[in-house]
């Protein structure tokens, strides 16, 4: 099993509006093949330096390189660039 974990910081622009739209559209990458489990959060607890977490969980390193170049995701991905500053990601066997 592969754990796949990215956060963000959003942009000063970003709404909440925005925000609850990428949650909206988050919905469909449960529907990529590969996927064991997914969560899109945007409700971090006071203290937290990012404000959007992705925490997805795939049988193999394949699964999740299969994820990042499905269409689903990449049209994902064309939502939340614009709203976000900063990207970091954390991969690791489970």
């Amino acid at each position: 099993m592969v754990r796949h974990i990215v956060v963000w910081k959003t942009k000063d622009t970003t709404t909440k509006e925005d925000l609850q739209d990428l949650k909206r559209r988050s919905e469909a990458l449960k529907e990529i093949p590969g996927v064991i489990e997914i969560e899109f959060e945007i409700n971090p607890l006071e203290g937290s330096n990012s404000q959007i977490c992705l925490n997805a969980l795939y049988a193999t390193k394949k699964d999740l390189d299969d994820y990042k170049v499905n269409p689903i995701h990449v049209e994902f991905g064309t939502h939340l660039r614009p709203l976000v500053s900063d990207r970091s990601a954390f991969d690791y066997n489970c």
